[in-house]
């Protein structure tokens, strides 16, 4: 499945598959924490669940 989605979406380079969205997110942070070099990432608090995400994260 991830050699059909590269071969489809010809900018990427690598495919990682994660259980569920929480682990995904988690994961873009962390992403976007080490790339930056910010300990600050913008999170829109307009639903319940990325109140959730804050605290956990």
């Amino acid at each position: 499945m991830a050699k059909l989605f590269l071969e489809t979406v010809q900018s990427g380079d690598m495919v990682k598959f994660a259980k569920n969205g929480f682990t995904l997110v988690t994961a873009a942070v962390k992403l976007a924490r080490a790339f930056s070099g910010r300990n600050r990432v913008a999170i829109c608090r307009e639903h319940n669940f990325f109140s959730l995400m804050t605290g956990l994260l």
